[in-house]
C-alpha cells in the first residue's frame, strides 16, 4: 500500500527531473465475478480468502486509524 505512493512519488520526480515517463505496474484482483449475475463459483474460497485479507482498502483505513487519522 504504501509502496505504491513512494512509486508513484519517485516516478513523479524522476518526470520532473526530466527523466521522463515511469510505467508503473499495479497488479489487481477480482474479488466479486465480472456482473451482477456471476456467481463467481470458478473461484476457490481460500485463494478469496487470501487476496481479501491483502485487500488495500481495509488495509489504509487500519493504518489511517492506528495513527489517529480521520
Amino acid at each position: 500500500m504504501l509502496a505504491v505512493r513512494a512509486a508513484a512519488e519517485e516516478a513523479v520526480q524522476a518526470a520532473r527531473d526530466g527523466l521522463g515517463p515511469t510505467l508503473l505496474e499495479l497488479k489487481t484482483f477480482r474479488l466479486v465475478g465480472h456482473s451482477r449475475r456471476d456467481p463467481n463459483a470458478y473461484m476457490d474460497d481460500a485463494e478469496k480468502r487470501y487476496w481479501q485479507e491483502r485487500d488495500p482498502i481495509p488495509a489504509t483505513e487500519r493504518h489511517l486509524i492506528d495513527r489517529g487519522v480521520g
